[in-house]
Formats: structure tokens, sequence, C-alpha cells
């Protein structure tokens, strides 16, 4: 798309907005928001996505501009148990097919995973790990993710993104990280990620 302007509710939010970033939070009243792109460019700027959502009072969302779609998240923040965070991985990279993410080397903690879908949230023991993404029910590794860092109470969605193959946009993750509300935390910490199913497309 090249760089691209957004408007929420007719109101510009972001411009000159290009492929591979991640924009600050933007506050928004609750209800139906219209979230318009257009292409930014020197003269008419063509709409390319138009439509709208409904927003929860109190909620966070993120929105990712894949493709031809638009992916809208909602984030869980609630509390987490001690020494955990919580993680899930979504699939923006319209060229590549459904893949798996696994401990290098190990199981598989996501599996066939299309564009398009997200992952389940799972809490996982925070620390360094590293993980590899393959190819759905191959051995194949399409990237490895050594070193990936999971920080007690933040909340991280991994985007998968990019084409594989690409030297100008290589298949890449990146992370959107928030932090979770105060609250009192549960019991105990999730011992591993577990193998679940593909949630449903957002």
């Amino acid at each position: 798309l090249g760089q691209v302007e957004v408007a929420l509710n007719g109101e510009g939010e972001l411009d000159e907005f290009e492929y591979g970033t991640t924009s600050d939070w933007i506050e928004v009243e609750p209800g139906l928001v219209r979230v318009t792109i257009t292409e930014d460019r020197a003269g008419f700027n063509w709409a390319v996505f138009d439509t709208s959502y409904p927003i929860a009072a109190g909620g966070h969302y993120n929105f990712i501009i894949s493709d031809v779609l638009i992916l809208a998240t909602p984030i869980t923040r609630d509390p987490l148990p001690a020494d955990t965070a919580r993680v899930q991985v979504v699939h923006a990279a319209v060229d590549v097919p459904s893949i798996d993410v696994a401990v290098t080397g190990g199981d598989t903690i996501i599996s066939n995973l299309a564009y398009g879908k997200r992952s389940p949230e799972v809490a996982v023991p925070a620390g360094t790990r590293d993980f590899e993404v393959r190819l759905a029910g191959s051995p194949d590794v399409a990237l490895s993710l050594p070193g990936t860092v999971l920080e007690a109470g933040m909340v991280y969605e991994f985007v998968a993104m990019g084409t594989l193959g690409s030297e100008d946009t290589p298949l890449t993750v990146t992370p959107l990280v928030d932090d979770v509300l105060a609250g009192t935390p549960t019991a105990s910490p999730a011992a591993s990620p577990v193998a679940s199913p593909v949630a449903s497309p957002v």
C-alpha cells in the first residue's frame, strides 16, 4: 500500500503511516467506530478501507493492517499469575500458508494458524526462550526467533507479517506489547504453553 492515512470517525489520527510501523495508543469514544484508511499520495487520496467496528468501553484493541484485511484483535489485560506473561499470535502474512509455532527443535505450541486468524491467548512462564515458525504440518522452519524475551506481567501479541523470500518485506514477527491492569493475580501460573485449535477469525 505504501504510506497511508488513518481516520477514526472522520478525524485524521495517522499520517504517512508506513509498513512495519506501530502507532501509539489512540483513545476513542466507545460505540461504533468508523475506520477509514486512504492512500497517502499527491492529489486525491483513494480510500482503500472503510468500515465500522463496535468498541466496548474500557477495552483495548490492536488494529493490524494486512493486505485486504484489517485484523481487529481485542487485548485481554486481566491480572496474571506471578512470573507469567500472556501470549497470542496473529497470522497477517497474506502470501504465507498456514503456520505452526514451536519451541526451537521441540514441541509445537500453536498449530495450523491460517492467514487472518489469531491463536488463543495463553499464560506462559516469563523468561527468554527460542521459538521458530514452521510451515504447518512440516519440519521446515520459515523463521527462527531466538532469544524471545517474555517479561512477567506483560501482554504480547506477536504478528507474523511479510513475505517468504522477500528482501524488501521479509517474513518477520512484530511484537505488540502492553502491560496488565492492576488487580489481584490469579492463583498459579500455567506450567507451559499448550497446543490449541485455531481461533475463529476476528
